[in-house]
């Protein structure tokens, strides 16, 4: 397999690349796809069989349908699933442990955060 293409577009926090054309935002892999296959079917989505979501290398492309889709990114075997009215699930577990990683990296360098938890310590402290 060759090597992952990254987008130009801007990369939001999902992780996609995204631009805007005639007035609609359009996601850069799904762009890369219909350039080169044309339009996707409906009922079928672009899966990233590289993993990585702001590569535009349509080698690493595939059409999948909205039912295998999900199953392809199951990452983890925790019995602990959520389950959602469309049939999908995602890992209780594994979505706490992104939240958390989350908050770390948005909370780490947040000067007025830090002091917020360093008062609750020492408001802590005194009750002790």
């Amino acid at each position: 397999m060759d090597e992952c293409v990254p987008t130009t577009a801007k990369v939001y926090s999902h992780g996609y690349g995204q631009f805007w054309r005639n007035g609609k935002t359009h996601y850069a892999h799904r762009a890369a796809w219909e350039e080169v296959h044309g339009p996707i079917p409906p009922g079928l989505q672009i899966h990233h069989v590289c993993g990585n979501r702001v590569c535009v290398n349509v080698q690493h492309l595939e059409l999948r349908t909205c039912s295998e889709h999900p199953r392809l990114h199951r990452h983890c075997d925790h019995e602990e699933r959520v389950p959602h009215k469309d049939g999908t699930s995602h890992c209780r577990v594994c979505a706490n442990e992104y939240h958390n990683e989350w908050a770390r990296r948005r909370y780490r360098n947040n000067p007025a955060y830090r002091e917020m938890m360093k008062a609750k310590a020492r408001k802590r402290r005194q009750v002790v």
